[in-house]
C-alpha cells in the first residue's frame, strides 16, 4: 500500500529559491497573488500574452482561452537538481479541464513532469482523460469539467505510481536521461489546432511532502457505528480522518458485509481544501440497511476497520431467535428460520416462485407463466405484445401496427379518423372534408349550396331556367315558354309556321300541307301546286282580264265575241215575248 503520511520535505539545496519547504507545504491561490508570482515558486515559460486570460476565481488558478489560441506554459517548480527526491516524495493537487482529449495530444493539456534518476514521465490531464506520454498508461472516462483528485508518489525514489481518485494509472517511469533534471507541474493547456473555444484549465492546489506509515483513523462521518438512514439516506460515501496526513487508495480497502454482497470503492479523493488527513470514500452504490459493513483499511503495516451498522438498533446485541445465523437486530423476521426479510410474502410464508419468473406465487398473477406476473390486457399465457407501442397489446388492438389507433374507425387502420369541418363526417368519407354543410360535392361542388328555386331537381348552379319548373336550358322558346312540337318535326310549335305539317317549318310556295315541288303535269307553265286547272293552260285569258278562262262562268276568247254574245242576248230578248204568246195560243 502507498500512503502519504508526510512529516518533512526537505528538498536538497538546489530548490528554487534555495528555500526549505516545510511538511506538508501547501501552496492555495490568494487573492491576489498571480500564479506565475515567482516567490510562490511558478515561473513563466511562455504567457498568455493576448490570447488567453489568467485569472483567480474562489482561490483557484485559471487559464482561460475565450477563442482558440496556442498553448501556454505556467511551471511550478517543486525541485529542480541532478539530485534525486526523498525517495518517500508525494505531489498531490487538483485539477479540471473542459477540454476533451483531441487529435493533438501532449500539446493542449494541463501536465506534471518529472525527470531524475531512475525515472522520466510526463502525465498529460484532459477533461475526460489522464494519459502518460513515456508507456501510453491512461485513465479515461472522466467526468469532464469537474475536479479530480491527482498524486505522484514513490516509496523507493526508483518505482513510482500515479493515481487519479485512487485509481492507478501506472507504476513505474521510463529511464531518465542525463542531464536536466526536474519535479515540476505546468499550468499548461490551449491549442488553436483542436479548434475550441473558451477553453478553461483549473488548479485547486498543489502540496507535496514525504511518506510515512503507522497513522490510525480517529473519526468518519457519518460516526462509525450505529447509523440511521432517516439521517443518512442513500449512504454511498464517508469521510475518514486519520491522526496525521494520509491517503488510501482503492485498491488498499476492503469492503465486507454481514450477509450480503458488498458495495466496490470506486475513488478515494481529497474533497475541495479538505485537509490532508481527510479523505472520502466513494462507493459504487449506497450501503444495505439492516446489514453491518465493515471497511478494512491495510497498508501492510498497519490495519485500521471502520464498521457500519446501517439502520442495525445495537450491533452488541447477538440475540438471534430463530436460529438462523442473523442477530435479530438485522432479521426482519426475527422468528421465521427460513427468511431474514419478509420478501413478497412476507415472513412464515415461503416466497415459492413456480415460473421462476422472479415474482413469488403470493403475488404472482400468472403463476405458472414465467414471462408474466400479471394477467395484463392479454391474460395469462399471452404475450403481451404491443408491435405499435401504443399502450394496447396486439391482442385486443384492432390496428396493431398503427401507433394512432386501436381500431379500424371509419377510415380503416393506417389512416386517421380525421374530421376536418367538424360536420360529424370523417374526411376519409366525406366528399367535402372542408365544407360543414356537405359531405358530396352534389351538383354545384363543395363550398357552395345547391339551391334548388324552381324544385325541378336540378340546382340553380346548373339550371339556366331557375325559375321555370319545366326546364332547365332556354330550349327554343326561352324559360317559360313550352318547347311543345305538335308535328314532331323537331321545331317547337313556338317558331314553326307550319306546326301541324311535320314536313315544314314554313308553307314555302306550295303553303303548309303541301309538299313543295317542280312538277308541271299539264305542261302550262305552272307548277301542280299553283295550277287552278290542273290539265288546263293556265296561261289562256282570251279576255284579258288576269283571270285563267279556265275558272270564268263564260270564257270570252275576244272583244268580238263579246258583242256578238250581247246581240244574241238582246235578239232572244226581243223575241221571249212572242214566243209566249204563240204559246198561250197554242193551249
Amino acid at each position: 500500500m502507498r500512503r502519504g503520511l508526510v512529516f518533512y520535505l526537505c528538498l536538497f539545496s538546489c530548490i528554487v529559491g534555495a528555500t526549505t519547504f516545510a511538511d506538508e507545504s501547501l501552496y492555495r491561490y490568494e487573492g491576489n497573488v498571480l500564479p506565475y508570482d515567482a516567490s510562490a515558486g511558478w515561473t513563466i515559460a511562455n504567457p498568455c500574452e493576448d490570447e488567453c486570460n489568467e485569472l483567480l476565481e474562489n482561490g483557484h488558478f485559471v487559464l482561460f482561452w475565450p477563442t482558440p489560441g496556442d498553448n501556454t506554459n505556467y511551471n511550478l517548480e517543486i525541485a529542480r537538481s541532478r539530485v534525486p527526491p526523498p525517495p518517500t516524495l508525494w505531489v498531490e493537487w487538483r485539477y479540471r479541464s473542459n477540454h476533451p482529449i483531441g487529435q493533438n495530444f501532449f500539446v493542449c493539456d494541463g501536465e506534471f513532469s518529472v525527470r531524475y534518476d531512475g525515472m522520466n514521465d510526463s502525465i498529460h490531464m484532459y477533461g475526460d482523460l489522464v494519459i502518460s506520454s513515456e508507456g501510453g498508461d491512461f485513465i479515461s472516462g472522466l467526468d469532464i469539467d469537474e475536479f479530480h483528485t491527482y498524486r505522484f508518489e514513490s516509496l523507493d525514489g526508483i518505482n513510482y505510481g500515479f493515481y487519479v481518485d485512487g485509481q492507478g494509472i501506472f507504476n513505474s517511469f521510463g529511464s531518465s536521461p542525463t542531464g536536466l533534471s526536474r519535479l515540476q507541474l505546468r499550468g499548461h493547456g490551449g491549442c488553436g489546432l483542436d479548434n475550441i473555444p473558451n477553453q478553461k484549465h483549473e488548479w485547486d492546489y498543489v502540496r507535496y511532502g514525504t511518506i510515512s506509515f503507522g497513522e490510525q483513523i480517529i473519526a468518519t462521518e457519518p460516526p462509525s457505528g450505529i447509523v440511521s438512514p432517516q439521517e443518512h439516506p442513500n449512504l454511498d460515501r464517508f469521510i475518514v480522518t486519520f491522526d496525521s496526513p494520509n491517503y488510501s487508495y482503492i485498491d488498499d480497502i476492503t469492503v465486507q458485509v454481514t450477509g450480503g454482497i458488498a458495495p466496490q470503492v470506486i475513488q478515494t479523493h481529497r474533497r475541495e481544501n479538505d485537509e490532508p488527513d481527510t479523505l472520502e470514500i466513494v462507493l459504487d452504490r449506497p450501503l444495505s440497511e439492516d446489514e453491518i459493513t465493515t471497511f478494512i483499511f491495510n497498508d501492510g503495516q498497519t490495519t485500521n476497520e471502520v464498521v457500519f451498522a446501517y439502520g442495525c438498533a445495537d450491533p452488541t446485541n447477538t440475540v438471534d431467535s430463530d436460529g438462523d445465523g442473523f442477530m435479530d437486530c438485522l432479521d426482519d423476521c426475527p422468528n421465521d428460520p427460513n427468511k431474514t426479510e419478509p420478501g413478497q410474502c412476507g415472513c412464515g410464508n415461503p416466497d415459492v416462485d413456480t415460473d421462476n419468473d422472479g415474482t413469488a406465487n403470493c403475488v404472482d398473477g400468472c403463476p405458472d407463466d414465467p414471462n408474466k406476473s400479471t394477467p395484463g390486457q392479454c391474460g395469462c399465457s399471452n404475450s403481451d405484445v404491443d408491435t405499435d407501442s401504443d399502450g394496447t397489446s396486439d391482442c385486443i388492438d384492432g390496428c396493431p401496427d398503427d401507433p394512432n389507433k386501436i381500431g379500424p374507425g371509419q377510415c380503416g387502420c393506417g389512416n386517421m379518423d380525421i374530421d376536418t369541418d367538424e360536420d360529424g363526417t370523417v374526411d376519409c368519407l366525406d366528399g367535402c372534408p372542408v365544407d360543414q354543410n356537405k359531405t358530396d360535392p352534389g351538383q354545384c361542388g363543395c363550398g357552395m349550396i345547391d339551391t334548388d328555386t324552381d324544385n325541378d331537381g336540378t340546382a340553380d348552379c346548373v339550371d339556366d331556367c331557375p325559375t321555370d319548373p319545366n326546364k332547365t336550358l332556354p330550349g327554343q322558346c326561352g324559360c317559360g315558354n313550352s318547347d311543345i312540337d305538335t308535328d314532331r318535326d323537331g321545331t317547337s310549335d313556338c317558331i314553326d309556321i307550319c306546326p301541324t305539317d311535320p314536313n315544314k317549318i314554313a308553307p314555302g310556295q306550295c303553303g303548309c300541307g303541301q309538299a313543295e315541288g317542280n312538277v308541271d303535269s299539264d305542261g302550262d307553265g305552272v307548277i301542280d301546286c299553283l295550277d287552278q286547272c290542273p290539265g288546263t293552260n293556265d296561261t289562256v285569258d282570251l279576255n284579258e282580264n288576269n283571270t285563267p278562262d279556265c275558272i270564268e262562268a263564260i270564257p270570252a276568247v275576244s272583244t268580238w265575241g263579246l258583242v256578238i254574245l250581247t246581240l244574241l242576248l238582246l235578239s232572244i230578248a226581243k223575241c221571249a215575248p212572242r214566243l209566249k204568246q204563240a204559246s198561250n195560243v197554242r193551249q
